[in-house]
């Protein structure tokens, strides 16, 4: 007669260490394949979504100068060595073209992405407004790009208020969009 414990002993279910081995091995060769593909297109990835944040911001301050019936200032702040840049976008309460803590309205302060570079801009003293009818002041351009230099995008504003992106991936020589 059998006892109890060994009548059970060939009835456990689990996983055993070889089983447990060779899944732990596939998932390590599928993340060794999987992240290089990740690393190489996640710049890409911000860079896109800079360029699709600058256009919700610039249509943000056309509305706000629209809604408040003032002039709302974007100040750029191109990449210098090392930094990538920024941008302020604010509602200029004492039409001076300058942010005045006391009196301004900050809406965003908004640094560029990691592995993303504001180039430079084609405004004067890197600053454009939008009036209180929702026109641009000064129209001009706004040029961002990977820090590897591959592909650029670029924010065209029109004296209408509209913004429009172009592409570049030659480095800024043709430019399509």
């Amino acid at each position: 007669m059998m006892r109890k414990d060994q009548a059970n002993c060939c009835d456990r279910s689990g996983f055993t260490l070889v089983e447990l081995m060779i899944v732990i091995g596939i998932i390590g060769i599928l993340g060794a394949v999987a992240y290089p593909m990740v690393v190489v297109t996640l710049p890409g990835y911000r860079l896109r979504a800079e360029m699709r944040e600058m256009v919700i911001n610039f249509k943000r301050a056309k509305l706000e100068a629209v809604k408040s019936n003032r002039n709302v200032v974007l100040a750029f702040a191109p990449g210098v060595g090392s930094q990538s840049g920024s941008y302020q976008i604010f509602v200029d309460n004492n039409n001076n073209g300058v942010f005045d803590a006391q009196i301004d309205r900050n809406l965003a302060i908004q640094p560029m992405r990691q592995n993303v570079v504001l180039v430079k801009t084609g405004f004067p003293v890197n600053r454009t407004k939008y009036n209180s009818r929702g026109m641009a002041a000064i129209s001009g351009k706004i040029e961002i790009r990977r820090d590897d230099d591959r592909k650029r995008y670029r924010l065209v504003l029109s004296s209408t208020g509209v913004v429009r992106v172009e592409t570049s991936t030659d480095g800024g020589v043709h430019w399509t969009g």
